[in-house]
């Protein structure tokens, strides 16, 4: 069975999306004292955001299943917090180059 990618580590993102480990650390210190469930949510919408509402996009850059996301998101709507509608994949981050 193949190993899969620590949680710390960005090693299942294509080369363009991983993070600079010092940056993220100091990313992650700013997030300490708040919950794993608002940080979560806040970076699910924030991607969301970010791929023009594009869940598939969301997904892999995340390291979740379209699935998982759907659901989170449904669970988001159940108590009425705003996510960007669904649209159009304008790039995917497949599509780039390394």
């Amino acid at each position: 069975m193949p190993e899969l990618p620590s949680a710390s580590s960005a090693e299942h993102l294509p080369l363009p999306w991983r993070a600079d480990p010092t940056q993220l650390t100091r990313i992650i210190r700013c997030l300490v004292g708040h919950s794993i469930e608002n940080v979560e949510r806040e970076l699910i919408v924030s991607s969301l955001d970010h791929y023009r509402g594009s869940r598939t996009d969301t997904a892999k850059v995340l390291g979740i299943s379209i699935r998982c996301l759907r659901n989170k998101i449904n669970l988001y709507a159940m108590h009425g917090i705003a996510v960007p509608p669904p649209g159009r994949r304008e790039h995917t981050p497949t599509d780039q180059a390394y």
